[in-house]
């Protein structure tokens, strides 16, 4: 019955975000209504996902207490070293994010997209790659300094990062491309129709994202 329960209550916390692959994402709102002895379960299972074995309790319990921290501080990370891969555990915008370690380094590993025989390859980091599959008329690497419209007003920088609630860890690997006519911004695992701002559940309007790795 207990397995049961947490189930249902995950099926109840589940994210659009979660559509992506190696990347998981809690929403933080939801998972604090449950009791605590509900988050702790809860937060088990999910950390665990398809890992053969569930991480330590105590691992657990320094997750939630990161996620209840009240100081603003996004650059906190938890590492797990599990049986089939390792993950960071990070926060940002009420989000709970778990990433497998080897994607969280390509975050740092993107410079200019290059095209190649799949598509565009927007992070390389000489073991694994993330390589957006799409037929696009032309794609540019947005920096700190670059200006974006934004339906009919423009950011850049921080102010960009704000209006679109960007992670901090996605903010160097941002770029902006247009399909059949329309702008998108995109990073890894996320996607924005520039016309309006609005963030999209999946990449299904441009392609789709992959993420090349050796087995």
């Amino acid at each position: 019955m207990v397995d049961q329960q947490v189930e249902a209550l995950l099926a109840s916390l589940d994210h659009p975000a979660n559509q992506m692959p190696y990347q998981r994402v809690l929403g933080i709102k939801d998972f604090l209504n449950l009791s605590e002895s509900e988050q702790a379960l809860v937060l088990h299972r999910w950390l665990q996902a398809d890992e053969a074995l569930p991480p330590s309790h105590q691992l657990t319990q320094q997750v939630i207490e990161m996620i209840c921290r009240q100081d603003n501080d996004h650059s906190s990370q938890l590492v797990w070293q599990a049986e089939q891969a390792a993950y960071v555990m990070c926060c940002y915008d009420d989000c709970l994010y778990r990433y497998r370690v080897d994607i969280w380094a390509l975050f740092g590993s993107s410079g200019h997209a290059k095209p190649s025989s799949q598509g565009w390859i927007l992070s390389d980091d000489g073991r694994c790659q993330l390589i957006l599959m799409a037929k696009i008329d032309d794609i540019q690497k947005i920096t700190k300094t670059d200006t974006i419209n934004i339906g009919k007003h423009r950011y850049k920088g921080k102010k960009l990062a704000q209006k679109l609630r960007i992670p901090f860890w996605l903010r160097d690997s941002l770029w902006k491309i247009n399909h059949q006519g329309h702008p998108y911004l995109i990073a890894p695992m996320m996607v924005w129709d520039l016309s309006s701002g609005q963030r999209l559940d999946s990449f299904a309007p441009i392609g789709r994202m992959v993420y090349n790795a050796p087995d």
